[in-house]
């Protein structure tokens, strides 16, 4: 496990990641995890940024164990900056200055297939929302750890089922409630 600036310079053989987790996401930041190293290429190392705000030492070391050498997580605590994965993607450059090309997701992707294979003109202007087959982006609307009719959902379930949250994340989904629910029930 790493805590650190970034600093490196982005070389052709090592793919920089950020993706940005919030305290009620972890769960879907492993499962996110999971399938990105599960499709990675043996050409490139990667190097994986996770953007929090004050994440618990042990939740770090959960999250860590996936880190080996070819997939190398290291944890930014960006606690003070302006809150949101849109403000996260808007920081990248103040805290990364001589990284001239990074991926950023939010942690509600499931990857496909090699993110290393998207290209920055993949990317919406200015919400890091991806248009291609590649990767799932739970983040807009229904969530599969809500909901039981979630399009591409198995993908999901897929990874979460090797997940340390597998547990945590069959409870949300038998225990959610939806905003619309309570707003329907309330008289």
């Amino acid at each position: 496990m790493k805590t650190s600036n970034v600093t490196k310079k982005n070389t052709n053989k090592r793919i920089p990641i950020f993706l940005s987790a919030k305290k009620n996401d972890f769960p879907a930041l492993d499962v996110a995890l999971l399938s990105i190293k599960d499709n990675i290429s043996s050409k490139f190392e990667y190097a994986v940024y996770i953007l929090h705000e004050g994440m618990e030492t042990e939740l770090q070391q959960t999250i860590a164990r996936l880190s080996d050498k070819k997939f190398q997580i290291v944890f930014i605590d960006v606690s003070g900056y302006q809150d949101g994965d849109v403000a996260y993607h808007a920081i990248l450059p103040t805290l990364c200055p001589n990284m001239e090309k990074a991926l950023h997701f939010n942690c509600n992707v499931v990857a496909l297939s090699d993110v290393a294979e998207l290209d920055t003109a993949d990317l919406q202007a200015e919400t890091s929302v991806f248009r291609v087959p590649k990767l799932l982006d739970y983040n807009a609307g229904k969530k599969p750890w809500h909901y039981t009719d979630v399009p591409y959902q198995d993908y999901f379930w897929k990874y979460a089922v090797q997940s340390v949250f597998y547990k945590e994340l069959l409870f949300r989904l038998k225990n959610f409630v939806s905003e619309e629910t309570t707003q329907a029930q309330v008289f």
